[in-house]
């Protein structure tokens, strides 16, 4: 039989994109430091216990359970954070300037290559390549709503980085509207009908890093 360690999803309704960074890609590192292969990447804004974040969440923990059985959960690494941890921790530093991701679960997703972008116009989505990709930019800006697809995958940790789950950011899919958040948080994620998530299996082509699990 062979081992599932991948499968792909597709975000079920919009959420609230932050620091995205998807057309060019850059290494990054602690406090700023540039290390290792670049990447492009963005945050994604799950609302907790939402079907969205359910479903991913379930993806990976089945991803690890058929990688590592038996192996306790806590031992690895997942690519989401707590929103309402990352609150509290600007809160105590005496800033609000993160209080917009309580009730979220933040999805961190990275890709080697570009992602595929489109615009959601008049009920459809409109791939953007070429010089239309790059004449978008500004539509995909901090704060903006979007759909997204990932590939979550299984990988071996090295050195101190132990084993996990990641997320590859295949694509994205902007709405253009969202409350800019160098003005301040985001408006609030709407649940949009006639989306519809899949997961399906499929051997991924792009490395990417990871967080923890929340």
């Amino acid at each position: 039989m062979t081992e599932k360690n991948n499968s792909k999803y597709s975000l079920t309704a919009p959420v609230v994109m932050t620091f995205p960074n998807l057309f060019e890609a850059r290494a990054v590192g602690k406090k700023g430091t540039a290390t290792g292969k670049p990447k492009f990447s963005g945050s994604y804004l799950l609302v907790r216990d939402s079907l969205d974040h359910k479903t991913a969440k379930d993806i990976c923990i089945g991803l690890a359970k058929a990688k590592w059985p038996g192996r306790s959960l806590k031992e690895l690494k997942f690519p989401f954070t707590s929103g309402d941890a990352k609150a509290d921790e600007r809160a105590k530093l005496g800033k609000a300037d993160s209080e917009y991701t309580r009730g979220h679960s933040i999805l961190v997703a990275r890709s080697t290559y570009e992602p595929a972008l489109s615009e959601y116009v008049n009920g459809r989505a409109v791939d953007l390549t070429g010089p239309a990709r790059a004449a978008a930019k500004a539509k995909f800006y901090p704060g903006v709503k979007v759909l997204a697809a990932f590939t979550f995958a299984t990988y071996e940790g090295v050195g101190a980085n132990p084993d996990g789950v990641c997320a590859y950011l295949d694509a994205v899919c902007t709405l253009n509207e969202g409350t800019r958040l160098a003005g301040g948080a985001p408006s609030a994620s709407e649940t949009f009908k006639g989306y519809v998530g899949h997961a399906t299996q499929e051997d991924p082509t792009v490395g990417a890093e990871d967080e923890l699990v929340d």
